[in-house]
């Protein structure tokens, strides 16, 4: 009974906290295992959005708002209008924004700390935010073309260019930038217009790209894939769901899906669940269907999975908008209708596992209008109308009685070894732990002096040129048309038969030059009829550049360029060839010359410039540049460097005068400001000569580049090699390059002219150019006609492409951009997470959904780091059965240094409803145990036929679970025992009761103490009473006499039984000792159960 009693009192303190009742939940029909949902409090005022800031915040939106994916700002729109933040586990308001009056366009605020919560106000204008943070775009919805993108590093505006004039914005909806702000994504509803805009660095502005007409308010609703490649848009009275995806063929925007919903109404809420591949699209139209499907950018495939009318008819589903949403865990989606004075509330959660929903029917018409809905990262909250709930997740054992903790898993070490595998798994026990999602976070580095390689993609370290062409890396590009243009140019991954390369290897650019000049040229600079095309490849990094001493690029390409030239009577006369044979053999390059040959043949023809029938053999394809051969597996390794090769043929008939085909090689960074500006520094390394009398040319050639990468501007550094093209040549030949201090170039042309510092640069990407250029001039005949056309093909086969630095060593940094950038990604249990900068440092969100152990790979060798590991965990310990009246779980946790906070408890899949539980918590400091019923909330109750009840039941506490240990805050730590009793019925149980008898309003003395024992089974019962006389001496117990008995008795099933003692004598005794010292003196009586069978409560 006193066990009983401290139970109470310590529940007389949890139940101060008041929560609502669990909503009435409608569920689809399904033998299904699903998620259940837990109501834990709810708001009166008007939610018109919400999103989470982690599992700890929400953050709920009067009007339009959003919160940057870094949770670094935050804004809302309208006059006067709030933003209210509430910490989840309580329900507690921590803050709320409100937009000033003095216009319609609302406010930002920059986020310093959520608790205590501090925000300063940045912007006077509210907008939704690029994935990284960097920018945003204001709310067309009230400005229209009066919006602007705004960079938010250094808080000044970017102008687009609309084409048109609109500053209604009840013209406009949906607006969206993709991760770094470079795309831009518009709704003009007025117009039924999809409208997309491209960043022009050249022209500092954002430019129109694409367009798109429907009808009804198409462009209400949109997502956008953070690499802006895929658009997915719809809208209210607009009958389908549209996919757009980038397509490289066209340089544009195609459409891919045209869904046909199941409700004319259209689109009213829109989300993806996967912002980098689309993953699960989340559709609710304006008359109650909710829509789930998947898409596949690989393959096009959509496929609907989910589909069913869940509210009535003109209820209007209305979120998810079109913020932006990163889950970790992918679990549940959430929907909600727009409740107003018209309309009901209703709420949709699709459990992703099970094909379900559930559907929450929160509110009946009225106001204020509820319509927000969210699900937090980690998928154990929801936001729907007014209310959050916990979401209850399955764990991979169901159907077994079982106890559920929830916790969250932290590690901290401050120098860890980042080569070193970071291995978490529970020791081998009855209980088990699954770790769920979690975040990984580096917040400082120490370098050693290392190589690194700069990329991990198996594309670009393989050399596969097809598959980087498909990827968009790899392009051709006119270059320049001086005196002559291109008349055909062509890019396509090619097989090369014979040469052991696959179509995935290669490309092929074919072009068709043509020379109109009359003119002559001596061989210099770039006079003349000059006309030339390019292939580009670009290989995306990210890097710092004052992290590194060195920047290198080693790769395998084997370029092989033929240009046969052909008279006017369609015969052959000569033929160029430039073989740069990096990382293949001679006969390796004979092969590709050949094949290209064959290729340059087969165009010639086709565009009438050859006779059907014509040849060309490899000897004579490689034979005008042998001495290329040489210098081809050196050409290409070093970043910034620009070099000529040319091929030393010169025709001269009476049909013609062809002088040179000549190739540019520039290996070109492209580094990028913080405003996003971004640049490039070639070093040029040409004869003494040509430097002397043709810089300028040069200049203006590489210059030319600058728009076409849009590039703000291209710093050039000329570095002398020989004086003459012959010492040069020579040079090449012996494999000697001069040193090529990039890092010096980057300093000299870009960061001091415009007043940058070196650690605010970053290389973004390296680009790969290989110029084909024509020099000469045709006769009169070849002019009158048009010109002199030459076919040119150049055979791109790659092997390996590894860009490479080296670690600056012994270095600090705590810049999560800088360690981002370093470290690149983390590996999670073998899949790799790309790290991402935060304020708290470099970090990857992980999802695991049930893992046993918890491996972090980093595989950087020469690094060590300040590292924190958090994760949602699942502890499950099953019952086991207890008479029949009952269920028992003896946990005994035992996991050497690792604590876990527990943030709830779970009574799972229980075959009967509860009646009474207690916790015993057992430590070296004693054993305690209170009751726990009223902390346990029933959440669920679903059919089961092979429960004895027909039900299986769930029991969450939706209060703070520190009952458990209220001494370290529900803290798991080793050698903790705890033993959780579920009854569904009255026990068998037995009682003590200790009494004085003897006293009365006559008596003075009691005479004798009576123990009176109750059992409700038959039963032996031991027991021990303890007396013991004590004094009171300054305040303190003095113990001077004790004396013990025990004894057993039989009780029958609710039998009493009664055993006394005449304590007569102790009370003579203490009375004596009072008088003798003259101090209190007094007896104490205790009586406890030594054992029994049955003693549960």
């Amino acid at each position: 009974m006193l066990r009983k009693v401290s139970a109470l009192l310590v529940l007389a303190l949890l139940v101060s906290l008041t929560f609502t009742n669990i909503a009435t939940l409608v569920e689809a029909s399904s033998n299904q295992p699903k998620v259940a949902l837990v109501k834990l409090w709810e708001i009166s005022h008007t939610t018109y959005m919400a999103k989470f800031i982690g599992e700890d915040y929400v953050a709920v939106f009067e009007g339009h708002g959003d919160v940057s994916l870094d949770w670094k700002y935050i804004g809302t729109v309208y006059s006067g209008r709030n933003v209210w933040i509430y910490k989840i586990s309580t329900g507690e308001l921590i803050a709320q924004l409100t937009t000033d009056t003095d216009d319609s366009w609302g406010d930002t605020w920059e986020v310093k700390s959520w608790e205590p919560f501090q925000a300063v106000k940045v912007w006077d204008r509210f907008g939704f935010f690029s994935a990284d943070s960097k920018r945003m775009i204001e709310d067309v919805r009230f400005v229209g073309t009066d919006a602007r993108v705004v960079d938010t590093t250094s808080w000044t505006t970017i102008p687009i260019d609309w084409g048109f004039t609109d500053t209604d914005g009840t013209h406009f909806y949906a607006v969206q930038l993709d991760y770094s702000g470079s795309t831009l994504v518009v709704g003009y509803i007025y117009a039924s217009k999809l409208l997309v805009f491209k960043y022009d660095s050249a022209q500092g502005k954002y430019v129109k790209v694409f367009e798109h007409t429907e009808s009804g308010y198409y462009g209400r609703r949109l997502q956008m894939t953070l690499d802006g490649n895929i658009i997915l848009v719809g809208g209210i009275d607009y009958g389908y769901l549209d996919i757009f995806k980038y397509d490289k063929s066209v340089g544009n925007y195609t459409r891919v899906v045209h869904y046909e919903l199941p409700d004319a109404g259209g689109l009213g809420a829109l989300g993806i669940s996967d912002p980098s591949n689309v993953g699960y699209i989340i559709g609710g139209t304006k008359n109650g269907w909710v829509v789930i499907a998947h898409y596949d950018p690989d393959t096009d495939e959509f496929k609907v999975i989910y589909q069913n009318k869940e509210a009535p008819d003109d209820s209007w589903l209305y979120n998810p908008f079109y913020e932006r949403w990163i889950p970790k865990v992918t679990e549940v989606f959430a929907l909600c209708s727009h409740r107003d004075s018209s309309r009901p509330g209703y709420g949709i959660v699709y459990d992703v596992v099970t094909n379900q929903t559930i559907v929450i029917h929160f509110a009946d018409a009225g106001t204020p209008s509820w319509k927000a809905a969210a699900v937090s990262p980690g998928a154990n909250y929801v936001f729907i109308g007014n209310a959050l709930y916990m979401v209850v997740r399955r764990d991979p054992q169901s159907g077994n009685p079982r106890v559920r903790l929830w916790g969250t898993f932290a590690y901290n070490r401050f120098l860890q070894d980042l080569s070193a595998k970071v291995v978490f798994k529970p020791p081998n026990a009855d209980w088990h732990l699954y770790f769920m999602s979690g975040r990984v976070t580096v917040s400082k580095i120490y370098t050693q002096s290392i190589p690194v390689t700069l990329t991990n993609d198996p594309d670009i370290l393989m050399g596969k040129l097809g598959r980087l062409y498909s990827r968009g890396l790899v392009t051709a590009v006119k270059l320049v048309e001086n005196s002559g243009y291109v008349s055909e140019l062509d890019l396509s991954p090619q097989e090369m038969p014979g040469t052991g390369f696959t179509v995935d290897q290669c490309v092929v650019m074919s072009s068709l030059y043509v020379v109109q000049s009359l003119y002559g040229w001596d061989g210099h600079g770039f006079g003349g009829a000059t006309v030339s095309s390019g292939t580009i490849i670009t290989i995306p990094l990210s890097a710092p550049v004052n992290v590194y001493s060195d920047i290198r690029l080693s790769q395998s390409i084997a370029v092989v360029t033929v240009a046969p030239i052909f008279d006017w009577k369609k015969e052959l006369l000569g033929v160029a060839g430039i073989p740069l044979l990096a990382g293949v053999s001679y006969a390796t390059g004979k092969a590709l010359a050949s094949r290209a040959a064959q290729i340059a043949v087969a165009k010639a023809v086709a565009w009438g410039i050859a006779r059907t029938g014509t040849t060309i053999d490899a000897v004579t394809a490689v034979s005008a540049a042998k001495s290329a051969l040489a210098i081809g597996s050196k050409l290409l390794t070093v970043v910034g460097v620009g070099l000529i090769v040319d091929a030393g043929l010169g025709i001269v008939s009476k049909y013609v005068t062809y002088s040179s085909v000549r190739s540019f090689i520039l290996v070109m960074p492209i580094v990028e400001d913080s405003a996003g500006n971004k640049y490039s520094a070639v070093v040029l390394v040409l004869p003494l000569d040509e430097i002397s009398n043709y810089a300028g040319e040069y200049s203006d050639h590489v210059s030319k580049l600058k728009n076409i990468l849009g590039l703000k501007d291209v710093g050039i550094v000329f570095v002398e090699h020989g004086k003459t093209w012959k010492e040069y040549k020579a040079l090449l030949e012996a494999g000697r390059l001069p040193t090529i201090d990039l890092k010096s170039a980057i300093e000299t042309t870009i960061a001091t002219k415009y007043g940058l510092s070196m650690d605010e640069l970053k290389i973004t990407s390296v680009k790969i150019v290989v110029e084909t250029l024509i020099h000469g001039w045709s006769n009169l005949w070849d002019y009158v006609w048009g010109g002199l056309k030459v076919p040119v093909i150049t055979v791109m086969a790659g092997s390996s492409i590894q860009p490479k630095a080296t670690v600056a060593g012994g270095k600090v940094y705590t810049d999560p951009s800088i360690i981002a950038s370093l470290l690149g990604s983390v590996k999670i249990n073998g899949v790799e997470y790309a790290l991402t900068a935060g304020i708290e440092g470099a970090y990857a969100d992980f999802s695991l959904n049930g893992s046993q152990q918890l491996v972090i790979e980093f595989g950087k060798s020469g690094y060590f780091g300040t590292i924190t590991v958090s994760a949602d965990v699942l502890v499950k310990k099953e019952f086991t059965k207890l008479g029949d009246y009952g269920y028992e779980c003896v946990f005994h946790y035992d996991w050497k240094d690792v604590l876990i906070r527990l943030t709830r408890v779970e009574f799972v899949d229980m075959p009967y409803p509860l009646v009474f539980a207690e916790r015993m918590f057992i430590y070296k400091y004693g054993n305690f145990t209170h009751d726990i019923t009223a902390a346990m909330n029933l959440n669920s109750t679903t059919d089961d036929p092979n429960s004895p009840t027909g039900k299986r039941y769930v029991y969450v506490t939706v209060k703070n679970t520190k009952f458990l240990d209220p001494a370290n805050g529900a803290m798991l730590q080793p050698c903790k025992k705890f033993i959780f009793r579920y009854y569904y019925r009255t026990p068998p149980d037995v009682s003590l009761l200790l009494y004085l008898n003897g006293t009365s309003l006559t008596s003075t003395l009691a005479q004798h103490a009576t123990v009176v024992l109750n059992s409700t089974a038959e039963q032996d019962v031991s027991f021990m009473v303890v007396f013991s006389l004590k004094k009171l001496e300054n305040l303190r117990e003095v113990t001077l006499l004790t004396e013990s008995f025990t004894d057993t008795v039989h009780l029958e099933a609710n039998a009493t039984a009664l055993k006394a003692f005449n304590i007569s004598s102790y009370v003579s005794q203490a009375i004596e000792l009072m008088k003798k010292e003259g101090v209190p003196v007094f007896l104490e009586i205790t009586a406890k159960i030594v054992s029994a069978e049955y003693d549960y409560i």
